[in-house]
């Protein structure tokens, strides 16, 4: 019984240090220059601005759709982020 559970210890300590083995990382490119300037690409946003304006807050923003049909403001914050701000409808 006692080899019977030794041998089962060894396999799966076999089969886990297996398991883990590093696998190899690939090579890093050599003498390239990467640009990261490049301008993003354009994710085809379909968001409208309408004639529709929202006051919020006191002040007058234009209403803007978005792809799936939800109307929203941009809004910016105390520490200058912009956010959007969606309309309930009902």
């Amino acid at each position: 019984m006692k080899k019977i559970i030794a041998t089962a210890a060894l396999l799966i300590t076999l089969f886990v240090c297996h398991s883990q083995e590093a696998k190899q990382a690939k090579p890093l490119p050599q003498g390239k220059t990467f640009n990261l300037d490049t301008e993003k690409k354009d994710k085809g946003t379909t968001e409208v601005l309408t004639s529709n304006k929202a006051i919020f807050n006191g002040k007058t923003y234009p209403v803007y759709t978005g792809k799936r049909g939800g109307m929203y403001i941009k809004v910016m914050t105390a520490t200058g982020k912009q956010y959007r701000k969606y309309i309930k409808q009902d």
